[in-house]
Protein backbone atom coordinates (compact mmCIF):
# COMPACT_ATOMS: atom_id res chain seq x y z
CA UNK A 1 0.00 0.00 0.00
CA UNK A 2 1.65 3.20 -1.16
CA UNK A 3 -0.85 5.77 -0.01
CA UNK A 4 0.06 8.20 2.72
CA UNK A 5 -1.15 7.02 6.06
CA UNK A 6 -2.58 10.13 7.62
CA UNK A 7 -3.70 10.42 11.21
CA UNK A 8 -7.17 11.78 11.69
CA UNK A 9 -7.04 15.55 11.99
CA UNK A 10 -8.83 16.82 15.06
CA UNK A 11 -9.43 20.45 15.88
CA UNK A 12 -10.09 21.01 19.55
CA UNK A 13 -12.36 23.94 20.30
CA UNK A 14 -12.06 25.59 23.69
CA UNK A 15 -14.28 28.57 24.33
CA UNK A 16 -13.68 31.02 21.54
CA UNK A 17 -10.47 29.68 19.98
CA UNK A 18 -9.08 26.78 18.00
CA UNK A 19 -5.82 25.23 19.27
CA UNK A 20 -3.09 23.71 17.16
CA UNK A 21 -2.90 19.93 17.28
CA UNK A 22 0.16 17.79 16.56
CA UNK A 23 -0.48 15.06 13.99
CA UNK A 24 1.81 12.41 12.56
CA UNK A 25 1.89 11.60 8.89
CA UNK A 26 3.58 8.36 7.86
CA UNK A 27 5.40 7.81 4.58
CA UNK A 28 6.18 4.34 3.27
CA UNK A 29 9.05 3.80 0.85
CA UNK A 30 10.38 0.69 -0.83
CA UNK A 31 14.01 -0.15 -0.40
CA UNK A 32 16.09 -2.48 -2.56
CA UNK A 33 18.91 -4.02 -0.48
CA UNK A 34 21.65 -6.10 -2.09
CA UNK A 35 22.68 -9.50 -0.68
CA UNK A 36 25.10 -8.05 1.89
CA UNK A 37 22.47 -5.62 3.13
CA UNK A 38 19.82 -8.36 3.26
CA UNK A 39 22.22 -10.41 5.40
CA UNK A 40 22.64 -7.43 7.75
CA UNK A 41 18.85 -7.02 7.99
CA UNK A 42 18.43 -10.73 8.73
CA UNK A 43 20.93 -10.33 11.58
CA UNK A 44 19.12 -7.26 12.94
CA UNK A 45 15.69 -8.89 12.72
CA UNK A 46 17.01 -11.99 14.50
CA UNK A 47 18.78 -9.98 17.19
CA UNK A 48 15.71 -7.84 17.89
CA UNK A 49 13.56 -10.97 18.17
CA UNK A 50 16.22 -12.65 20.35
CA UNK A 51 16.44 -9.68 22.74
CA UNK A 52 12.65 -9.43 22.99
CA UNK A 53 12.24 -13.16 23.72
CA UNK A 54 15.19 -13.35 26.12
CA UNK A 55 14.06 -10.30 28.08
CA UNK A 56 10.48 -11.61 28.22
CA UNK A 57 11.73 -14.97 29.50
CA UNK A 58 13.85 -13.25 32.17
CA UNK A 59 10.91 -11.04 33.22
CA UNK A 60 8.66 -14.09 33.60
CA UNK A 61 11.25 -15.99 35.68
CA UNK A 62 11.93 -12.97 37.88
CA UNK A 63 8.23 -12.31 38.45
CA UNK A 64 7.64 -15.96 39.44
CA UNK A 65 10.41 -15.72 42.06
CA UNK A 66 10.09 -12.17 43.40
CA UNK A 67 6.62 -10.99 42.25
CA UNK A 68 8.18 -7.72 41.03
CA UNK A 69 9.02 -6.39 37.59
CA UNK A 70 12.54 -6.88 36.29
CA UNK A 71 14.20 -3.83 34.73
CA UNK A 72 17.00 -4.81 32.34
CA UNK A 73 18.59 -3.31 29.24
CA UNK A 74 19.99 -4.93 26.09
CA UNK A 75 23.47 -3.73 27.10
CA UNK A 76 23.51 -6.33 29.89
CA UNK A 77 23.07 -9.12 27.36
CA UNK A 78 25.99 -8.01 25.18
CA UNK A 79 28.45 -9.47 27.70
CA UNK A 80 26.94 -12.95 27.34
CA UNK A 81 26.22 -12.65 23.62
CA UNK A 82 29.04 -10.66 21.95
CA UNK A 83 27.44 -10.92 18.49
CA UNK A 84 24.84 -8.38 19.68
CA UNK A 85 27.55 -5.68 19.46
CA UNK A 86 27.31 -5.83 15.66
CA UNK A 87 23.65 -4.72 15.82
CA UNK A 88 22.36 -1.15 16.10
CA UNK A 89 21.92 -0.52 19.83
CA UNK A 90 18.88 1.69 19.26
CA UNK A 91 17.08 -1.12 17.44
CA UNK A 92 17.68 -3.33 20.49
CA UNK A 93 16.61 -0.54 22.85
CA UNK A 94 13.37 -0.08 20.90
CA UNK A 95 12.68 -3.82 21.23
CA UNK A 96 13.06 -3.36 24.99
CA UNK A 97 10.64 -0.40 24.93
CA UNK A 98 8.07 -2.42 22.98
CA UNK A 99 8.35 -5.27 25.49
CA UNK A 100 8.11 -2.94 28.50
CA UNK A 101 5.02 -1.29 27.03
CA UNK A 102 3.33 -4.66 26.38
CA UNK A 103 4.28 -5.94 29.85
CA UNK A 104 2.97 -2.83 31.63
CA UNK A 105 -0.25 -2.84 29.61
CA UNK A 106 -0.90 -6.42 30.70
CA UNK A 107 -0.78 -5.43 34.36
CA UNK A 108 -2.85 -2.27 33.83
CA UNK A 109 -5.45 -3.82 31.52
CA UNK A 110 -5.81 -7.58 31.82
CA UNK A 111 -7.88 -7.57 28.63
CA UNK A 112 -4.71 -6.73 26.64
CA UNK A 113 -3.31 -10.22 27.14
CA UNK A 114 0.15 -11.32 28.23
CA UNK A 115 3.05 -10.50 25.87
CA UNK A 116 3.84 -13.41 23.57
CA UNK A 117 7.17 -14.73 22.42
CA UNK A 118 8.03 -13.74 18.85
CA UNK A 119 8.31 -16.64 16.45
CA UNK A 120 10.77 -16.73 13.58
CA UNK A 121 8.19 -18.36 11.33
CA UNK A 122 5.01 -16.45 12.12
CA UNK A 123 6.36 -13.07 13.25
CA UNK A 124 6.64 -10.24 10.70
CA UNK A 125 10.26 -9.14 10.80
CA UNK A 126 10.57 -5.47 11.75
CA UNK A 127 12.71 -3.12 13.74
CA UNK A 128 12.61 0.52 14.72
CA UNK A 129 15.65 2.71 15.16
CA UNK A 130 16.19 6.37 16.01
CA UNK A 131 17.85 9.14 14.05
CA UNK A 132 20.61 10.67 16.15
CA UNK A 133 22.59 13.49 14.56
CA UNK A 134 22.17 12.31 11.00
CA UNK A 135 22.74 8.57 11.45
CA UNK A 136 19.77 8.05 9.14
CA UNK A 137 19.66 10.04 5.93
CA UNK A 138 18.26 9.86 2.42
CA UNK A 139 20.54 11.42 -0.18
CA UNK A 140 20.45 10.94 -3.92
CA UNK A 141 18.07 7.97 -3.87
CA UNK A 142 20.18 6.15 -1.28
CA UNK A 143 19.37 5.41 2.37
CA UNK A 144 21.98 5.51 5.12
CA UNK A 145 21.27 3.61 8.35
CA UNK A 146 23.40 2.97 11.46
CA UNK A 147 26.01 0.17 11.49
CA UNK A 148 25.66 -0.51 7.77
CA UNK A 149 28.64 0.69 5.75
CA UNK A 150 26.95 0.70 2.35
CA UNK A 151 23.92 2.73 1.35
CA UNK A 152 20.62 1.15 0.31
CA UNK A 153 18.79 2.03 -2.87
CA UNK A 154 15.37 3.55 -2.09
CA UNK A 155 12.34 4.41 -4.23
CA UNK A 156 11.19 7.92 -3.27
CA UNK A 157 7.76 8.08 -4.91
CA UNK A 158 6.90 11.23 -2.93
CA UNK A 159 9.11 13.71 -1.10
CA UNK A 160 9.42 13.50 2.66
CA UNK A 161 8.11 16.63 4.35
CA UNK A 162 8.13 17.43 8.03
CA UNK A 163 11.66 17.97 9.26
CA UNK A 164 13.74 15.34 10.99
CA UNK A 165 12.57 11.79 11.34
CA UNK A 166 12.17 10.67 14.97
CA UNK A 167 11.94 6.89 14.47
CA UNK A 168 11.99 5.16 11.10
CA UNK A 169 10.65 1.63 11.04
CA UNK A 170 11.81 -1.09 8.65
CA UNK A 171 9.53 -4.00 7.81
CA UNK A 172 10.27 -7.20 5.91
CA UNK A 173 7.47 -8.84 3.92
CA UNK A 174 8.86 -12.19 2.71
CA UNK A 175 5.61 -13.04 0.90
CA UNK A 176 6.13 -10.10 -1.46
CA UNK A 177 8.98 -11.50 -3.56
CA UNK A 178 9.35 -8.45 -5.81
CA UNK A 179 9.67 -5.80 -3.11
CA UNK A 180 9.97 -7.43 0.30
CA UNK A 181 11.40 -4.43 2.22
CA UNK A 182 9.59 -1.22 3.17
CA UNK A 183 10.71 1.80 5.15
CA UNK A 184 8.12 3.82 7.09
CA UNK A 185 8.81 7.33 8.33
CA UNK A 186 6.64 9.61 10.44
CA UNK A 187 6.68 13.37 10.10
CA UNK A 188 5.36 15.85 12.63
CA UNK A 189 2.90 18.45 11.42
CA UNK A 190 1.08 21.14 13.37
CA UNK A 191 -2.32 22.44 12.44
Amino acid sequence: MYANMCAIIILIMFGNGVHRVLIYKAYKYRIYPNREQQHYFDNVFGAVRFIYNTMLSDKIKHYQIAATMLHTTPAGYKKDFPWLREIDSLALANAQLHLDKAYKQFFQKKSMGFPRFQSKKTHTDRFTTNNQKGTIAIEGGMLKIPKLKTRIRIKMHRPFKGGSNPAPSLKHHPANTLHPFRLKQKARHYL
